[in-house]
């Protein structure tokens, strides 16, 4: 009888067994358990001007719902709150985020903008100026067709725009100017970081223009046939005449003796003053072709670090090849040897 009873037992606690076993497979019809939702802070923006409202907030949410749908979301989004407050100077102040009941906090800090006023002219983009008036927020934005339009003063009717200050991402002060994306850092002196004066345009021994002295280059070109044969193994000089026509001139010697003899009338190449372009980085000449000379092709003016004051490299000059057409590349510099014939007026 006993012997019945225990084979019995067993076959109970295997079926028993086999049941929790699929009770617990979800293919045999369970179900998973719902995972909490979550609410996590992506991208934030961290500085912000003392006095600016909950709108002004930048900052990235993810919310992860207990599917696993994950849903993006900004501060400003429809639901989300916040208890920003910029009403006083604050550094490392808790921001505590909200969406759909779920919590998440950061850090902020509220700044004092400081007082900007900008006065003078500046170079801020290819052939384009902005003039700045003290006291004032307006600008006048002008743009001139040529470097050589910019020199001679020509007049252009100007466009007015205005700005308004703000706190940048790393908590400093700059200007918005309207329709322009880009921030500007005041230098806290009247000025522009990084965008340079008019007057640097119109000095000598800036950086920024051409000097009225004569250039020459640091080495002759090779003498190899896929060098142009206005080039091979000769030196280039080039004079900038501010005389008359601020023209740029052109010429491929043997040697660089008697400078100061050279005839403008007589150069191998005239660049008119109208190709040149003018920019932050200083006075420009695009790759573009020069007349109908046969050594002026793809020919464009790549200013170094120390510009064109430089007594050491200036700028380099490139004659690009292509199509069947030779080039060259020169690295000028500056000389102290003056032509008489290109003193400005």
């Amino acid at each position: 009888m006993k012997k019945r009873i225990i084979p019995f037992i067993l076959i109970c606690a295997l079926l028993l067994a086999v049941a929790v076993s699929c009770g617990n497979n979800p293919g045999g019809g369970g179900s998973e358990p719902k995972r909490p939702a979550t609410l996590t802070l992506g991208s934030f923006r961290d500085y912000y001007a003392k006095g600016v409202d909950k709108s002004a907030l930048v900052g990235t949410l993810y919310y992860t719902d207990t599917d696993g749908k994950i849903t993006t979301l900004s501060l400003t989004s429809e639901g989300v709150t916040t208890d920003f407050d910029s009403s006083a100077v604050v550094q490392g102040k808790t921001l505590k985020i909200t969406y759909k009941n779920i919590d998440c906090v950061a850090t902020y800090n509220i700044v004092e903008l400081e007082p900007v006023d900008i006065s003078g002219t500046f170079v801020f983009d290819k052939n384009t100026t902005y003039s700045f008036v003290s006291g004032s927020n307006t600008i006048k934005k002008r743009v001139y067709d040529s470097w050589y339009k910019f020199f001679i003063d020509e007049e252009v009717n100007p466009t007015d725009l205005t700005y308004s200050t703000a706190i940048s991402s790393s908590g400093k002060t700059v200007i918005k100017v309207a329709g322009d994306s880009w921030s500007y850092y005041p230098d806290g002196q009247g000025g522009i970081l990084y965008k340079p004066s008019e007057w640097d345009y119109f000095d000598f021994e800036s950086k920024y223009i051409p000097d009225n002295h004569f250039y020459v280059s640091t080495a002759p070109e090779d003498s190899r046939k896929i060098t142009n044969e206005k080039a091979r193994g000769n030196y280039l000089i080039i004079a900038f005449n501010y005389n008359d026509s601020c023209n740029m001139y052109m010429w491929f010697k043997e040697n660089l003796n008697d400078l100061d003899k050279l005839d403008p009338t007589k150069a191998d190449v005239v660049v008119p003053a109208d190709k040149f372009s003018f920019g932050t980085a200083g006075v420009e000449l695009e790759k573009q072709d020069i007349g109908a000379y046969d050594c002026a092709k793809n020919l464009n003016i790549i200013l170094n670090k120390d510009g064109y004051y430089s007594t050491d490299k200036a700028f380099s000059i490139i004659s690009h090849g292509g199509d069947g057409y030779y080039g060259y590349s020169y690295i000028m510099k500056l000389t102290d040897t003056y032509p008489t014939w290109n003193e400005p007026t």
